[in-house]
């Protein structure tokens, strides 16, 4: 996809969601990714510049604590770039977000959406392996009976 489309695709552009043709009602800013990945451009009064969001996975209920001590350790230890992950408490929903210049070149736009994505697809494999984890975790619990706290 040319960033000519996505950047229309982003901005929730009717016509260019017409084009897409998907009929699959995702549309107003929000693209599939792949992996069940939805890429969005969010524009809110409390964020100073455009922000580039992906949302990344549904978190489980019994997953949400272990992910949001996640998050807040990686932000605690701060990051490289403008990319960071973001857990709502209130959806579940794991993202990560990156800030976008208005004036952004499509070369420095699509280098971002490419950065995001490779954090997203990295973060999503986190969420598999902790869950992977902790079934092995539950696994060992119940051959030999410990008692394992997580989260």
């Amino acid at each position: 996809m040319d960033t000519a489309t996505l950047l229309n695709l982003l901005s929730g552009n009717p016509a260019a969601d017409a084009r897409r043709g998907d009929g699959n009602g995702v549309g107003g800013g929000r693209v599939p990714v792949g992996h069940g990945m939805v890429l969005g451009l969010v524009e809110r009064s409390s964020f100073l510049t455009p922000m580039l969001r992906v949302e990344i996975v549904q978190v489980p209920r019994d997953q949400q604590e272990l992910i949001a001590g996640l998050v807040d350790e990686v932000l605690s230890y701060g990051l490289t770039g403008n990319i960071v992950p973001d857990f709502d408490p209130q959806t579940g929903l794991l993202s990560a977000m990156c800030e976008v210049p208005r004036e952004a070149s499509p070369a420095l736009f699509e280098e971002s959406i490419t950065a995001l994505l490779a954090f997203a697809e990295r973060w999503r494999d986190t969420v598999t392996s902790l869950d992977e984890v902790r079934r092995r975790a539950a696994d060992r619990q119940a051959q030999d009976g410990d008692d394992l706290v997580w989260g």
